[in-house]
């Protein structure tokens, strides 16, 4: 009994230290896995990095000890708005399979201030190793450092765009592929979010805002915020460091509060599922905005809101400081997920019900053949 124990125990162990990192491929759409199976090191490089190798230069991100855990704090707005992408939860030894391929490498280090303290040639044919300097990164939350280099992550991916491919995964603290420099790090201050109040008209606030393409994302950081009232119609003009303007009106109907004529780079959106009652302020973790495309002109285009609270009252009694109202989700209770579960649920009841049924109109027999009685003849030949 003993050595069944310790067995099992030793198995628990070998199964915690087998962890291996997730991984997230930026700029090409590749093959799906399922979540639940680690992909193997022989098999992450024949059918998922040997297409990416072939079409050219490759960047790697490593993460000391990146766990699916740490996609779950809501620290990833940039990577999160970036496509396209693919995310594996479990790699076998990413960074070694990696290194061992028949390419040239060079290593890189993210310096304090959240840029490559090199720039990157990407003449050649290579792959890119970067790693981020965490010497003081001992005293700061996860959460913070996260945020952090998703941010440097996000300032290369835009400053190299479609000419590279990029990785993001982990490493072990003791995994080293090669020594690298190392800086002292300075306090970075970590921005966490905008948040603009027009009186007692509107508050928003919202983590991060990004615009797709198709092609490649552009970050934007809103400079000045116009907002005009008139007529219970309030227009918001966000000027933009893209040197582009988002502009959208909150209407009231029927009691909720509306977001219609959504625009940005003369283009429209569709919004039409943007609204709350206006004793509650609107929220949602990760809104998508679609172009309403034309005839004319049918290229896909698409705003991303990370974190997206505003709240229109459009009530004369409210005051100027008034702060945010409970949250009116964007994801309604019957998500998809859970009118899945509901509908199997309701399958097994019924099978159960019919089973129940079943035995339940069982009965024991109530004619037997009496001895005494004329005997029971058949004739076979019918």
């Amino acid at each position: 009994m003993v050595i069944k124990v310790c067995v099992v125990f030793l198995g628990i162990l070998l199964l915690v230290g087998a962890e291996h990192p997730p991984l997230i491929l930026f700029g090409f759409n590749s093959i799906n896995m399922p979540s639940l199976i680690p992909v193997r090191q022989t098999q992450f490089i024949e059918d998922v990095i040997k297409p990416v190798e072939q079409r050219g230069t490759i960047i790697v991100f490593m993460e000391k000890q990146l766990s699916t855990k740490d996609f779950l704090c809501g620290c990833f707005d940039h990577l999160q708005a970036t496509h396209p992408k693919t995310y594996y939860a479990s790699v076998e030894n990413p960074v070694q399979a990696l290194s061992s391929l028949n390419k040239s490498q060079e290593y890189y280090t993210i310096g304090a201030n959240g840029n490559l303290e090199e720039s990157l040639n990407l003449a050649q044919d290579k792959i890119f190793f970067i790693n981020f300097d965490d010497r003081e990164d001992f005293n700061k939350d996860r959460k913070d450092i996260l945020r952090e280099h998703d941010a440097a992550i996000a300032k290369i991916i835009e400053k190299y765009g479609s000419k590279a491919y990029y990785i993001y995964t982990g490493t072990s603290a003791s995994t080293s592929i090669k020594p690298l420099n190392r800086q002292r790090r300075e306090n970075i201050p970590v921005t966490d979010g905008y948040m603009y109040r027009e009186g007692a008209n509107l508050l928003i606030y919202f983590r991060s805002l990004a615009a797709h393409d198709g092609k490649n994302t552009i970050f934007l950081g809103v400079l000045n915020t116009i907002v005009k009232v008139e007529n219970g119609n309030i227009s918001v003009t966000m000027e933009t460091n893209a040197t582009k303007s988002l502009t959208f009106n909150i209407e009231l109907s029927h009691g909720y509060f509306h977001m219609v004529n959504v625009g940005f780079d003369d283009k429209k959106f569709r919004s039409t599922e943007v609204n709350a009652p206006t004793t509650f302020s609107y929220f949602c973790g990760d809104l998508t905005l679609h172009r309403i495309r034309t005839e004319k002109d049918s290229e896909p285009y698409t705003l991303y809101w990370r974190s997206l609270q505003f709240q229109a009252p459009f009530n004369p009694t409210t005051k100027s400081d008034f702060i945010f109202g409970d949250a009116w989700h964007c994801v309604g209770f019957f998500s998809g997920g859970i009118l899945m579960g509901l509908l199997i649920v309701v399958l097994l009841l019924t099978i159960l019900f019919a089973g129940v049924c079943w035995m339940l109109d069982i009965n024991t027999m109530d004619r037997f053949d009496d001895p005494k009685g004329k005997t029971i003849n058949i004739n076979t030949n019918e």
